[in-house]
């Protein structure tokens, strides 16, 4: 299977997996959906919500370089661990970003400190291999790829990298017990 398809495959399954997490979670458990905002309140609150959808548009750009202008292949080069490395860390950032809802319904409901720990690491795991992505897309060579094309996906990936490290694996976790 062509590195293409598997990022592709590895979106809509991962994407999936997040937004039915997301939905899951939302729905059958409403009694949480302040308390899954932690102590997150007032314009800090507006201010991740927008940082939401500019990291979920930054998601999406940097997946249209990578399918159209060629970025998944040169993106790919940067790497030593082989054609498949953004396919990989594709798979990790969704993985461990579907297993923060369930997770953390299963800390409030259990107060279970075993599913607060899956929760801080889905949020680090999540982070880190966005962080990875940025710095691979980053190294890309800007000749084989374009100055515009390149810029573009980092500023996708830093926008979404900046939201799932500063916001949700520092200021949430921060806040969540005050």
């Amino acid at each position: 299977m062509s590195t293409q398809t598997l990022f592709v495959l590895s979106n809509i399954l991962g994407g999936l997996a997040v937004l039915g997490g997301y939905y899951w979670g939302i729905t059958s458990f409403s009694e949480y959906r302040e308390a899954l905002w932690g102590g997150v309140h007032g314009a800090l609150r507006t201010i991740l919500t927008v940082s939401m959808l500019f990291s979920a548009l930054g998601y999406l750009l940097f997946c249209y370089v990578s399918l159209f202008r060629d970025g998944l292949v040169n993106f790919n080069e940067v790497s030593n661990l082989g054609s498949y490395t953004v396919v990989m860390l594709v798979a990790i950032f969704l993985t461990s970003a579907a297993l923060w809802m369930p997770s953390t319904i299963y800390y409030l409901k259990t107060q279970n400190s075993i599913w607060w720990i899956v929760s801080i690491a889905s949020l680090w795991v999540t982070a880190l291999a966005l962080l990875a992505l940025l710095y691979i897309s980053a190294s890309a060579d800007i000749d084989s790829i374009g100055v515009v094309t390149k810029y573009l996906a980092i500023a996708g990936l830093a926008s979404i990298t900046f939201h799932c490290l500063v916001f949700d694996a520092v200021i949430w976790v921060i806040l969540f017990h005050k």
